[in-house]
């Protein structure tokens, strides 16, 4: 990922905080499993970003 740090790091956290409103108003379990994933995906390119910036 090339730019600024603080540019990409806020594109994630906007896009947890609105996949977390999102997985709140779910309540198919199912839904709330895949979510599950995609929130250990972004984390990892979080944490992944800060290491390489």
């Amino acid at each position: 990922m090339r730019g600024n740090f603080n540019e990409t790091s806020n594109k994630w956290i906007f896009w947890l905080f609105l996949n977390l409103i999102r997985s709140l108003n779910f309540r198919d379990s199912e839904l709330k499993y895949i979510l599950f994933f995609e929130y250990l995906n972004c984390g990892f390119f979080i944490v992944f970003s800060v290491f390489v910036f």
